[in-house]
């Protein structure tokens, strides 16, 4: 992904348990090793999918949109080239959101926060 190299994960399995944390937190000694800042989704397609957590903190204190959420971004070549990101869901504890025919398998990807 190129950023945050120690704290991103490749999602290609099927269920993933973790913890996303700030980017803020992304050197934080407290953190856990396995604590994760991104997630991209990963497909076959065009389009990719990433998870962060916006947390509101730090350098990012003065964050009006999606502080201290979980927030879903779409983004088209491979995260590599230009391409307008677009903003899917913000979510809370509690949150779902599913992608329909995830990278076209007919299956159905649903992220849940806990």
């Amino acid at each position: 992904l190129g950023w945050y190299a120690s704290r991103q994960l490749l999602f290609e399995d099927k269920i993933w348990n973790g913890r996303l944390i700030g980017q803020v937190d992304h050197e934080n000694l407290n953190a856990d090793p396995d604590d994760k800042v991104v997630i991209k989704l990963n497909t076959a397609s065009n389009t990719d999918y990433y998870l962060m957590f916006n947390r509101k903190a730090g350098v990012n204190a003065g964050t009006i949109e999606g502080g201290n959420q979980v927030m879903i971004v779409s983004q088209p070549g491979e995260g590599n080239s230009p391409g307008q990101s677009v903003l899917l869901s913000k979510m809370n504890a509690g949150g779902v959101y599913t992608i329909p025919n995830f990278d076209n398998s007919g299956v159905e990807l649903t992220v849940t926060v806990n």
